[in-house]
């Protein structure tokens, strides 16, 4: 078994068709380990960006990385020709904990929370290898004879994941030390009996309340529910939602992804190659035939993805054309086979449907050697401030 890496977006083009088929034979693999979702995050962001490349969760807050010199880091572990595994990285140089470093991580930031490791054998199917563990094995002992990186941050991927599992023993086994820190969470609705049992289960004033929302946006109009798919539906589809975004709350302190080229184009382009894959959609809420509230969202084998949520301010005022949008997806989901809605984050609007939290890693790993011991006591010193009485032995 050997370990193949990629360093451009050219060469991933190349990879795609192999690493898509690898990724719909993971069981476990969700739609952040996808290369449309790789493939055009480093497009987009592997480059000088007005926006923080990389993000990490650091306690309760979430913080930016300015990164400079991004480029993809994609290591894929091969036995022969056969395709067994991705671990999908980008390279930059950061600033971690006040000093320079040579950062490896997950494509992770505000515009993709998560991150995915692909690979089969490690989730009991896909092509037989020598062992489930043989390709984290391969790719730990390529990182520990790698000398051009100081750190690697692995955000967002599920705390039970199996591949996750792997490679932090087999990491450890080769000399790199992991510093772990408590999980963050993302609320999650699993899609199970009735959707009349759902909610039931979420209380007469939820249900009081949905009644009510709606009532309030028939008294404006017909109320349309559109759900766009098929690649030729999701390109003006997208037009709707970024002219619904730029005129949301949130354009007012220029968080609009309508405001920015370069976001407009991540979305649309991401949307347009899941949806080739038949992994994207988008719903529009109308009231009385105008754009109201939009909804892009991703799809994998067992989960639909609220990725991202926008209603115009002014339906916003007297109206909650947003709540009722989510509801008609939620409703929508519960007869299309899928697992479970994921709003991918935590915050007091997405308890309101939630039923479940998901646990996501925050870990950072340093290379054994001598040369990083600075970075490992900078990471364990700041532990120490950040949480008294539980300090972490460096690298550990």
């Amino acid at each position: 078994m050997h370990v193949q890496l990629i360093r451009s977006t050219d060469e991933l083009h190349r990879l795609a068709p192999a690493w898509e088929e690898l990724w719909q034979a993971d069981p476990a693999a969700d739609i952040f380990g996808s290369p449309a979702l790789v493939i055009t995050w480093c497009e987009s962001f592997c480059r000088p960006s007005p926006t923080p490349t990389l993000i990490f969760h650091d306690g309760d807050r979430l913080r930016g990385l300015e990164a400079s010199e991004a480029r993809p880091h994609v290591l894929v572990a091969r036995e022969g020709e056969a395709l067994l595994a991705v671990l999908p990285l980008v390279a930059a140089r950061v600033r971690w904990r006040g000093l320079p470093a040579r950062a490896l991580a997950l494509p992770v930031n505000g515009h993709t929370m998560r991150g995915g490791l692909v690979a089969p054998g490690a989730n009991g199917a896909g092509p037989s290898s020598p062992s489930a563990g043989a390709p984290w094995a391969a790719f730990a002992r390529h990182l520990a004879q790698d000398p051009d990186w100081d750190l690697l941050l692995l955000e967002g991927v599920p705390s039970d994941s199996a591949s996750l599992a792997a490679f932090l023993d087999q990491a450890g086994e080769a000399g790199i030390r992991v510093s772990a820190d408590p999980a963050w969470t993302a609320g999650y609705t699993a899609i199970s009996r009735t959707w009349g049992d759902y909610l039931a289960g979420r209380g007469h004033n939820f249900r009081k309340s949905m009644r009510r929302q709606a009532r309030a946006l028939a008294r404006h109009g017909v109320v349309d529910l559109e759900r766009h798919e098929t690649p030729a539906e999701i390109e003006p589809a997208m037009a709707v939602f970024l002219e619904v975004d730029r005129e949301s709350w949130k354009a007012s302190g220029g968080e609009s992804v309508a405001l920015h080229p370069e976001l407009s184009a991540f979305y649309r382009t991401l949307a347009g190659r899941c949806a080739r894959q038949g992994q994207a959609e988008v719903w529009i809420l109308r009231v009385a035939g105008e754009p109201a509230a939009a909804a892009f969202c991703l799809r994998d084998r067992r989960s639909l993805y609220v990725y991202k949520c926008s209603y115009r301010e002014r339906f916003a005022e007297q109206l909650s054309p947003g709540f009722v949008l989510v509801n008609h997806i939620l409703e929508d989901a519960w007869s299309r086979g899928f697992a479970c809605v994921d709003f991918l984050g935590h915050t007091p609007a997405i308890e309101r449907w939630a039923t479940h939290q998901r646990e996501l890693s925050r870990l950072t790993l340093f290379p054994g050697r001598a040369g990083a011991s600075l970075l490992r006591f900078a990471e364990w010193l700041h532990g120490r401030m950040s949480r008294p009485g539980r300090a972490r032995e460096p690298g550990r």
